[in-house]
């Protein structure tokens, strides 16, 4: 057993996990962000809908189309298609 965590160990101090958890750590930022333009987006529609703010812009919708194309990328990537 003290051989195995000796194992672990030295597995998770490898520079390769470590840049793999400095990876994981952006794509989770990343993605955050993303969700947070999505919600505003799809507020921003809501209350332009209503008639109580303007329509989102261009960049916005444009912006959008690159984070779900990202995220479609990654879960064809994690999926192994």
């Amino acid at each position: 057993m003290q051989v195995v965590c000796i194992i672990l160990q030295m597995i998770a101090n490898h520079p390769s996990a470590q840049k793999l958890r400095t990876l994981l750590i952006a794509e989770k930022n990343d993605s955050d962000g993303r969700l947070q333009r999505y919600e505003f987006l799809t507020l921003k529609i809501a209350d332009y809908q209503v008639g109580v703010s303007p329509a989102p812009t261009d960049e916005e919708f444009t912006q959008w189309l690159a984070d779900v194309e990202h995220a479609v990328s990654l879960k064809t990537v994690l999926s192994g298609g």
